[in-house]
């Protein structure tokens, strides 16, 4: 009986130390697992935060891209448009009875002049530079220093209408140079007919002159 109640006594100290263990592991996969499953959740809801704002970033870039093409979409129909009045230079490029002395216009160093300092522009039609025959060869080769100087003739330095320019009598050009104006049945400079309209630009003023008083 002994021995059986030895036995019996060493079987339940097994026992409950075998539950023991178990328990200490139980609790030690708790506390590792309970300490991880926080750390794993924190880092995904980061991941996720950072992925949200790298896509709203990246819509506003697409957004403003947008705008911006849109932007320069209408300035370029603006620029574009026929007859466009903004400046004498923007009525010369865009006309096509200008279309001659457009090609010499956007070579110029003076097209900014033109086009911002408020000048009146006496603008060569097609037929009158066709008749003087070598304005292509300036519009293809000419040197940027030879083009203003030809160009350069054709601007006056000031706002000026037609009834103006005859009273006063006198033009001095960009070049410095003084055109006489005189009148027959037309108004004329240098004894070049100017054209019966003249077209008034927000930036200035362009008058059609039907032939050259300065050759290219």
């Amino acid at each position: 009986m002994k021995k059986q109640g030895l036995i019996y006594l060493t079987l339940c100290a097994l026992s409950i130390f075998m539950l023991a263990c178990g328990g200490e592991t139980k609790s030690e996969a708790t506390a590792l697992s309970g300490g991880e499953e926080p750390a794993s959740q924190e880092q995904a809801s980061t991941s996720q935060t950072d992925s949200l704002t790298e896509v709203k970033a990246e819509q506003q870039r697409l957004k403003n891209k947008a705008i911006r093409e849109e932007i320069a979409e209408q300035k370029a129909k603006v620029t574009q448009a026929v007859g466009n009045t903004l400046s004498p230079y923007r009525y010369v490029v865009s006309t096509p009875e200008f279309e001659n002395f457009a090609k010499i216009l956007k070579k110029s160093s003076l097209s900014k002049h033109i086009h911002n300092a408020g000048v009146t522009l006496l603008a060569p039609t097609n037929e009158a530079l066709e008749n003087a025959g070598n304005f292509r060869g300036l519009a293809q080769n000419g040197t940027t220093e030879e083009i203003d100087e030809f160009v350069a003739q054709y601007v006056i330095d000031q706002i000026i209408l037609r009834k103006k320019i005859e009273e006063t009598g006198v033009l001095t050009n960009h070049a410095g140079v003084t055109l006489k104006v005189s009148r027959n049945e037309d108004l004329l400079v240098e004894m070049v007919k100017l054209g019966e309209d003249e077209i008034v630009t927000e930036n200035g003023v362009v008058i059609p002159l039907e032939g050259l008083y300065h050759n290219p």
